[in-house]
């Protein structure tokens, strides 16, 4: 009963309190700015939720786009994970994907399950791998800033299992074995890299003898971050 009652606070996820807001306004902006399209981006999910009725009350053509799924997606906490919820989500989402008028997804994997739910809109659905932009990489250096020190560079967040402790147990299992001078490595992660779910990143590193090799400098600037990527290649 109380898994029950968590998973209609996530109907379609933690963020809906603003779905009707979002609504309201997206209405008001169509109205004034007058767009040809609606696009939906997720997740979070709720967003397309807000693009479904955006679309049904404005007549707009929709486009909706999946980053990630949104069934069986294994970021969604077990305790929210309920019969009744799932198949409330299978009907939102069923719902995006027949009134839009093209899909994206990320990978052909997550393509084919759309089109396995929905058959009709296998001719809608196209694919837009992540990728990058070339023109933010124009002019920075390429040279290594330490020749005698190998580093690796993460920038991101430990999010849902993600976790550095695999990584850190091999650098201090190498180190062990004498194969490895923890002096010669270096692991920059950059962004909300302080914990890994309720861990401690530091205290990780502390355990196994390696805080002299982590450095955490927190979020830095876009630039800079393709920057510290770029120059420990």
């Amino acid at each position: 009963l109380r898994n029950f009652v968590y998973s209609l606070m996530w109907l379609p996820d933690d963020r809906q309190g603003w779905i009707v807001p979002a609504v309201c306004a997206g209405v008001r902006l169509v109205r004034t700015a007058g767009p040809d399209v609606i696009l939906a981006t997720s997740p979070p999910h709720s967003v397309q939720v807000v693009g479904l009725l955006m679309a049904l009350l404005t007549g707009l053509p929709l486009v909706s786009d999946f980053r990630d799924p949104w069934i069986g997606n294994p970021g969604t906490p077990d305790f929210i994970r309920t019969g009744p919820t799932r198949r409330i989500h299978e009907m939102l989402e069923a719902q995006v994907v027949d009134r839009s008028t093209r899909i994206t997804t990320t990978t052909r994997s997550h393509a084919e399950v759309l089109v396995r739910r929905r058959p009709d809109s296998r001719n809608k659905i196209r694919v837009m791998p992540n990728g990058f932009d070339p023109y933010a990489f124009q002019g920075m250096p390429t040279y290594p800033l330490d020749p005698q020190r190998f580093t690796i560079t993460y920038a991101g967040s430990f999010y849902h299992t993600r976790t550095p402790l695999p990584l850190l147990e091999a650098l201090a299992m190498l180190r062990d074995q004498e194969r490895v001078e923890t002096g010669d490595v270096r692991l920059n992660f950059l962004g909300d890299c302080e914990f890994a779910g309720t861990d401690s990143v530091r205290e990780m590193a502390r355990r196994l003898g390696l805080e002299d090799t982590l450095s955490l400098p927190g979020r830095v600037p876009y630039q800079e971050a393709l920057q510290l990527s770029l120059i420990h290649i």
